[in-house]
């Protein structure tokens, strides 16, 4: 006879169980991206892939994700870049029309802009992720592969904190970046980042920190 109980002594919160949703959807549009990280994790290409999800797919998944009820998962539209699909714009207004909570991960490329940044608060984005892997512009674009990435970077935060869109700050931990780390934090912390994100070449999880003293809370991003 099985002397453990069936259920714990303290139950689990429901919003801790995910066997009817997943709190989060990870969803890379497209491979294509005009940037050349060294460390893409997602092995972005010049170019659209034929083999990506049409946007009647799209779509028809973004209903499947509604289906799971009243616990709507979160989506996170990333990429490469998901500015490279022209129909960015029709996923994005579909999820939301389905009540679903959309969060961006668009890289720093010519395609963001402030009208971009400013849409998407007009769409009801909840938040957007930019990636900063250098305090100066020589560090950050030796990462990117593209000059002027840097300061599109820092370009996109300032319009996001004007627009009122909360953006998280995603850094690589490695050995080029782990000297310049706290210069980042402070340059993240001045842009109004409500998140910075440390993430590692070999993981794709990502924990978010703020290094003590931490800064005044700010509304959770991506």
């Amino acid at each position: 006879m099985n002397a453990h109980p069936a259920h714990p002594a303290h139950p689990v919160s429901p919003r801790l169980i995910f066997d009817r949703a997943p709190l989060r959807v990870y969803w890379e549009l497209t491979r294509a991206c005009d940037l050349a990280c060294r460390h893409c994790r997602a092995e972005a290409v010049k170019h659209r892939s034929s083999g990506e999800l049409s946007t009647a797919e799209g779509l028809h998944l973004l209903e499947r994700l509604h289906a799971f009820g009243e616990r709507q998962p979160h989506v996170v539209l990333t990429g490469g870049d998901p500015l490279k699909r022209p129909d960015l714009w029709v996923l994005i207004a579909a999820a939301r029309g389905l009540g679903l909570p959309v969060a961006l991960a668009p890289s720093a490329t010519g395609l963001l802009g402030p009208e971009e940044i400013l849409r998407f608060r007009e769409f009801g984005v909840e938040a957007i992720s930019l990636s900063l892997d250098g305090s100066t512009p020589a560090r950050h674009d030796a990462f990117r592969g593209i000059a002027g990435t840097f300061e599109r970077t820092l370009a996109a935060a300032r319009a996001a904190q004007e627009a009122g869109l909360p953006f998280q700050i995603n850094t690589l931990v490695a050995e080029e970046t782990l000297d310049d780390l706290p210069a980042i934090y402070l340059l993240a912390n001045e842009l109004g980042a409500a998140r910075w994100s440390l993430g590692s070449r070999r993981s794709r999880d990502r924990v978010a920190v703020w290094s003590s003293p931490p800064p005044k809370p700010r509304t959770s991003a991506v």
